[in-house]
């Protein structure tokens, strides 16, 4: 290009910008995200390659096991490759720490070489009444339904075999399928449809309902 008088090649270098995990929502460490959060929103510092935004390159565990992403995850949330967002297939699970393991290979090779690593836990739900209500002396043999709300949705398996026991003067008594009145609440009542008269009951929900920080 510059003639024969010309005897070297012209030549300079430039490289182009590491991306790195500029903020998450939730962000990280983040101690009680709730659980109905659609999903976990990611944005770059910098675009990454096409090839690296799949799931062979995000991988997500709760509570240290892996756990498959949406199909299509991690979705972009832009044109220019910076923002992204995921979530479980199973949909987020409450009292649980998640951990996102980003590849290192998506801040190319002039990166440090090392995964991004980031994590949050989600919300334990705590019970926000209950009718019958606690202590209470006056019910009557026909106020059989028990009603348990929380402050959040509890597990959606909450009545699971053995997760929610009644026991009359301490003897275990058949209930009804445990079913939500809504997200935050749920309702059963004795098999017998009625309570035994002058006659104190305990209701006992297990403390995987909250999820595993709560067991």
């Amino acid at each position: 290009a510059g003639g024969p008088r010309r005897s070297e090649d012209y030549e300079w270098t430039f490289s182009t910008i590491v991306p790195t995990l500029e903020t998450t929502d939730p962000p990280a460490d983040t101690e009680a995200a709730a659980a109905a959060l659609e999903q976990w929103n990611l944005v770059f510092s910098a675009p990454i390659d096409d090839e690296v935004a799949d799931a062979d390159h995000f991988a997500l565990t709760r509570d240290g096991k892996s756990v498959a992403l949406r199909a299509d995850d991690p979705v972009p949330l832009d044109s220019d490759n910076r923002s992204f967002g995921l979530a479980p297939a199973e949909g987020w699970q409450v009292g649980s720490t998640y951990a996102l393991q980003i590849a290192a290979d998506v801040s190319g090779p002039l990166g440090t070489g090392q995964a991004i690593v980031r994590a949050f836990t989600t919300a334990v739900p705590a019970i926000a009444a209950t009718t019958p209500a606690a202590g209470s002396s006056n019910i009557t043999i026909a106020d059989a339904a028990i009603t348990v709300a929380f402050d959040i949705a509890p597990d959606p398996a909450i009545g699971a075999t053995g997760g929610v026991q009644l026991t009359q003067q301490g003897q275990a008594v058949a209930i009804s399928e445990v079913s939500f009145v809504d997200a935050n609440t749920v309702t059963f009542v004795p098999a017998a449809g009625v309570l035994s008269a002058g006659t104190e009951y305990q209701v006992t929900i297990a403390a995987a309902a909250g999820g595993t920080r709560r067991a």
